[in-house]
């Protein structure tokens, strides 16, 4: 089959355009009959004429004579950075690094300080934020803390490691887990 192929696209380019085959004007076809002695060599001439011609252009017939291969070890490290089409979200979250992931989340933290805060029946925290935001410790959080209001502290929120928020009350170095109330 492939030897078919072979020869029915060296036919085609040589019935086509064969000047582009050879500068000579020779047919492509006829120069590996006359210069070749052998079927295995004969066939190696046609793939060297029909490579010459896919190096110039690229038809639609040529393209369907190339074997897929595997890409080398090089050609994968040579690779673009941003990848595209299909799957292309997985290769980019690979190659995020650490280092990317924590700046989203620097990115994203709120940092404001503590107007006021209020302690519940069942012993949590509710905080009032200067930036209007209020925040809730959320009662499955087992940490107690205590706060002082003369004092004044500056609080960071941001986005926990699995899901939820965490206020870091940093005078403390203390975080809780917490909910957004307002």
């Amino acid at each position: 089959m492939k030897h078919r192929l072979l020869c029915a696209s060296a036919a085609l380019i040589s019935l086509t355009l064969p000047e582009i085959a050879f500068a000579q004007d020779i047919n492509p076809i006829d120069h590996c009959r006359e210069n070749t002695d052998g079927k295995k060599e004969r066939i190696a001439c046609l793939e060297d004429a029909l490579r010459g011609f896919l190096g110039e252009t690229e038809s639609v017939t040529a393209q369907q004579t190339k074997e897929p291969t595997e890409p080398s070890v090089e050609q994968l490290a040579e690779a673009p950075d941003n990848p595209t089409g299909l799957g292309a979200e997985q290769v980019i979250a690979r190659n995020k690094t650490i280092a990317e992931v924590e700046a989203k989340h620097r990115e994203s933290d709120v940092i404001a300080t503590l107007s006021d805060f209020a302690i519940t029946r069942s012993g949590t925290y509710v905080f009032f934020l200067d930036n209007g935001q209020i925040w809730r410790q959320k009662p499955a959080d087992s940490n107690r803390i205590r706060l002082s209001k003369k004092r004044d502290y500056t609080v960071k929120v941001s986005k926990g490691t699995l899901s939820g928020y965490r206020l870091e009350i940093e005078a403390l170095r203390r975080s809780l887990l917490v909910e957004r109330i307002k």
